[in-house]
């Protein structure tokens, strides 16, 4: 190797050996005596039958998922459990450990301050960064005028009640009519807790596959002990999407399935923390959900200038789930956007680019001033679509036969992950990708989005005929074309988009500078456009590496097109 490559390997290995955030190292120098949790992110995951134990933790639905939806199919290095060995040296050395990822490799811990700068000497350890906690959202308890009458009231034998508005202004009432109500499709929800999911009415005829506490580490998710405020938004935010209560509430999705994931503490009031969102994600995409629809956000320790899609850890979780084909929905966040005209109010993961972000509109049709709104540091749209936020309608958690109305980004999006249960059930082979392109192309906006309400108001019917009309390819290249990968350098993930002329499999393999291959997958494509990813994860260490996109056309034809990547943490 040429010494240029060696003095830069070298000069990489001492800038980007594990690292803490400047503004967390200031805070743990102030505070030496303070107890933290932190992130710990490790370099490998060594260890004897690896592949074994992530076959296990993987169902079977979650494999079909991957397979139909998925751009990296079967079970791969981000299944592979964290290291034992490592979590026993941390263990030994920490006051308590939390929630560890198989997809990010790391484990959230309680540690003093003051050993957090030891803790880097270890030479698996990566990187180390404060954990994160839930942004508590205001309540926002404006007035607003009655819920217009729908003529959707009554259709196909459904009675909406006061719950018809919510539904015609995203145009699910037309994809009832189809006999479309979410079957088939695993909807997870991540939340507070689900008060009264097993007594409230509108749950009578809820199909509840599995339920996780990953506070208290049970299978108890409704505390019907816990304090009246308590666990209630879960329950609420579960009711819009799926509740089935005629002539009072019906969910966009009440045929589908759910998975229920409590991920905040109830019992006292502290934040959520994002290592148990994270879990939850793992877990509701081992266990075969489809859509994870979450009404929770994190900007502790973060700043508006982390909401670049490549920071937040909760966002970056998020890029795994989308090679596994598993659809994230994200509330937008309620911080408002009077006076941030030119500075984002995102809340991650809502900045993710493989996160279909919900924005809020009114019963009026504009934008709900309360919403959170882009654009990402990067400059991308955000929110993606809107929904209905201020007044909507919801069972009530209090009252095992009541229903109230509650305004918040937390209920458009249930809204609009029900929608989206519908347009999988009718076409299921559609990627995260197709579906993200599908709802912003026919929303209310499409040809001028704008960081407010995205790029308009959801209309799932005509989503669904814009499926119809193209099986979810957009036009078709005229020739096959490999983009430049971006971010290029990186830290977390890059990206490398294609466009192809026709139906092919594709087979990225990814070398070191010594030629050696590093990291292969295949993929396949209907033609049109997509994308490869490559994460962290999937290299050893930094420094320069190549790949080949090879290109099987079903003509029988072959290309093969390369490019360089510079990975730097």
């Amino acid at each position: 190797m040429k010494p240029v490559l060696w003095i830069l390997f070298f000069l990489i290995d001492i800038i980007f050996s594990a690292q803490i955030p400047d503004d967390f190292k200031n805070y743990i120098d102030a505070h030496p005596g303070a107890k933290v949790k932190v992130w710990v992110f490790f370099k490998d995951k060594p260890g004897a039958g690896q592949l074994q134990k992530a076959t296990a933790l993987i169902s079977e639905k979650a494999l079909q998922r991957r397979d139909l939806r998925g751009t990296k199919p079967g079970v791969d290095k981000t299944d592979f459990p964290v290291s034992g060995d490592y979590l026993k040296t941390i263990e030994s050395r920490a006051l308590k450990i939390g929630h560890s990822s198989r997809w990010l490799n790391g484990v959230a811990v309680w540690i003093k301050a003051a050993d957090i700068i030891p803790l880097l000497q270890i030479d698996f350890i990566r990187e180390i960064r404060p954990v994160g906690r839930r942004v508590i959202e205001p309540e926002h308890a404006t007035p607003a005028p009655p819920l217009p009458k729908s003529p959707f009231h009554k259709t196909s034998g459904l009675d909406y009640g006061p719950s018809a508005f919510q539904l015609e202004q995203i145009g699910v009432p037309a994809l009832h009519e189809k006999g479309l109500s979410g079957k088939g499709v695993v909807v997870a929800m991540l939340d507070d807790g689900f008060r009264f999911y097993k007594r409230h009415t509108a749950f009578s005829n809820l199909k509840v596959i599995a339920v996780y506490d990953f506070v208290n580490n049970d299978s108890t998710v409704d505390d019907l002990n816990a304090p009246s405020n308590k666990g209630t938004h879960g329950s609420e935010t579960l009711s819009v999407l799926g509740g089935f209560a005629p002539g009072h509430l019906i969910g966009p999705a009440y045929g589908a399935s759910f998975l229920l994931a409590k991920t905040e503490i109830d019992s006292v009031e502290i934040p959520l923390e994002e290592d148990n969102w994270v879990a939850g994600l793992e877990w509701a995409e081992a266990r075969g959900a489809d859509i994870v629809s979450s009404s929770l956000g994190y900007i502790d320790w973060y700043t508006q200038q982390d909401m670049d899609g490549r920071t937040a850890v909760t966002t970056l979780a998020t890029v795994v789930a989308e090679q596994k084909g598993l659809i994230v929905v994200n509330s937008a966040g309620n911080e408002g956007r009077t006076g941030y005209d030119s500075l984002n109010t995102l809340i991650a993961p809502a900045d993710g680019e493989f996160v279909i972000t919900a924005g809020g509109v009114t019963n009026q049709n504009v934008y709900w001033v309360f919403a959170s709104g882009g654009p990402t540091i990067d400059g991308r749209i955000k929110p993606d679509v809107s929904a209905l936020a201020n007044n909507a309608y919801m069972a009530s958690p209090w009252d095992e036969q009541g229903y109230v109305t509650h305004s918040g980004t937390s209920f458009s999006c249930p809204l609009i992950s029900g929608a989206i249960a519908l347009l999988l059930e009718a076409y299921p082979a559609l990627t995260p990708r197709q579906v993200r392109e599908l709802i912003r192309r026919s929303a209310s906006i499409a040809d001028a989005p704008d960081n407010k309400i995205g790029y308009g108001i959801l209309n799932i019917a005509a989503a669904y005929d814009l499926a119809a009309q193209t099986n979810g390819n957009f036009g078709w290249a005229t020739v096959n074309k490999v983009g430049l990968n971006y971010p290029n350098p990186f830290s977390d993930y890059t990206r490398i988009p294609y466009k192809l002329k026709t139906m092919s499999r594709l087979h990225l393999r990814v070398y070191n500078s010594l030629g050696r291959l590093i990291y292969s997958t295949p993929q396949r494509s209907d033609g049109g456009a997509g994308y490869f990813i490559v994460t962290a994860d999937n290299l050893k260490s930094q420094g320069v590496y190549f790949y080949s996109l090879e290109i099987k056309e079903n003509t029988g034809k072959r290309h093969v097109k390369y490019g360089k990547l510079l990975y730097l943490r």
